[in-house]
Parts: C-alpha cells; structure tokens; sequence
C-alpha cells in the first residue's frame, strides 16, 4: 500500500511570465508525484511582505486538513535568513505544515492578531532547514524556492519526518513582523488601505471587532462612504458601496467600477470608521 500524501499549495511573488513557479512544481513533482498541486497567488507585488502576509491568512482557514504550504516571498534570498518549516494546528483539529524563508511572512501562526493579518492556526512546532539535508542546488543563488522551499515542501507533502529537513527550534526563535497600529477617538477607527484586489476595491485593515454599533461611514481621501451594506447591487451602478469584506475588515468599492483608479487611491492612504 502506499503511503498517503498532502496536498501543496504555492504562493509567492515570481509572476507567470518566467518558469519560475514552472519549476518549483516542477521539482514537487519529481519528489512527490502523487501530491496536488495547487497555486494560491504568484501576482503579488514583488517583495511584498505585507501583501503576502494578508493573502496567505486569508488562505489559511479554507485549507484542508494536512495540507502543506508553500509561501516564497523572500527579499533576504542569498543572505544569512533560516528557511524553516512551521508544523500548525487550526483550532478544530485540522494541521497544517507551512514551508517559508524566516522573515516574518508566518507571523500569523506565530502570534495572536488582528484581521486581516491573523490566522486562528497556532505554531506547535518549528524546524530550520539544512541545505544540506536536501538535493544539490541548482545554479546560482538566488533561487531558493527551487532549491530550499520546493524540496523540503514536497518532502513533508510525501509524508517525510520534518526531523529530516533540519534542526528542531523553538517557535519563540522564530521572526515576526509587526503589525501596523489602528488609532481611534472614542467609537472611531484609523486604519489604512493595506489591499487593493484586481476590482479595484479598497482593502482596509480596520476590522469588524472594531466598527461601532449601528450605521457608520468611511472617510477615505477625503470622500465619505455610508455603511455597512449588504452587497454590491446596494448601490446604483457607478456608486460608491462600504460594507465588510471577506477577510473581515471594512471594504471601500465602486459598483461596476476601479475605485482605486477613479479616486487615484494606493495602499497605505488613511481610512477612518466613524459611527454614522
């Protein structure tokens, strides 16, 4: 019989106009043939910590149980940095192995926060990765997600010991980045705009936990925006629609529109929530 494997899920910032994501399921299929392979995100903006950050927790809920991630986001390729291997668990039970450079990009299973940064899966157990333990390298040295983070991916996803890949460490050694801080006066809310999806729609990290009681409006260069609404059809086409968005946090949209472009809007401008 043989032994069960995980399935594999990518994310990271190589794009899908060179091989690189190519060659990365490339190599999982060489070690792990039988594991699924699915892709995530590649279109982050490159060396994008915080982008990746808020799209790999929102990932994280809706993976099954055993699955293994790939996250390469890595401004610190060829330095000093571990690459590590991360053993979580989500509070009903379901486990997940995370395979990422140590750079703060796993800072969701490593401490509690707050949406869109969190993740309810907690880090029980860490490993740094010895290059050694793994397959030669390919040239170069800029190209870890096929030398360091694919193999030892495909490796756990075929059921290898994570004793294998390296040393065992403490989650507490591990690197976390910090989270940027919300202000408020009484029942408001100043965050920022820390995503904008391909619609245009402004992402806030303003969350729910956070929204004052009733009706309230977003303030957000220097447009106020009543909510929350129930959904898109809302408001009248061309409109502009607040209400919560799926990663629980306040979202600013245009109906049928790129409210980003039409109001010249990029990440990190300041959003207030204030009651109605």
């Amino acid at each position: 019989m043989q032994s069960p494997t995980a399935p594999l899920f990518l994310l990271s910032d190589f794009g899908l106009r060179d091989a690189y994501v190519g060659v990365m399921r490339a190599v999982v299929a060489g070690l792990a043939p039988r594991s699924a392979v699915h892709d995530l995100l590649h279109e982050l903006p490159p060396q994008d910590l915080t982008g990746a950050r808020i799209q790999l927790a929102a990932a994280l809920p809706w993976l099954p149980d055993g699955a293994v991630v790939c996250a390469v986001v890595d401004p610190g390729v060829g330095t000093d940095r571990h690459a590590i291997v991360v053993r979580a668990a989500h509070p009903d039970g379901r486990g997940l192995w995370a395979v990422a450079p140590d750079n703060g990009l796993l800072t969701m299973l490593l401490r509690d926060d707050r949406a869109p940064y969190a993740s309810a899966a907690r880090a029980q157990r860490a490993w740094r990765i010895d290059p050694a333990a793994l397959a030669p390298r390919g040239p170069g040295t800029t190209f870890d997600g096929r030398d360091l983070f694919a193999p030892a991916a495909a490796r756990l996803a075929r059921g290898d010991d994570a004793d294998t890949l390296g040393e065992q460490v403490g989650t507490a050694q591990l690197t976390t980045s910090a989270t940027p801080e919300l202000t408020h006066e009484g029942d408001a809310w100043t965050g920022r705009v820390v995503w904008i999806d391909r619609f245009g729609d402004l992402v806030s990290d303003v969350p729910a936990d956070r929204l004052p009681s009733g009706r309230w409006v977003v303030r957000v260069a220097g447009r106020s925006v009543p909510g929350p609404a129930a959904g898109f059809a809302s408001v009248a086409p061309g409109e502009p629609v607040a209400y919560l968005g799926s990663l629980g946090t306040v979202e600013v949209a245009l109906r049928d529109g790129d409210a980003a472009s039409a109001w010249a809007i990029p990440r990190g401008t300041e959003l207030r929530v204030s009651p109605a």
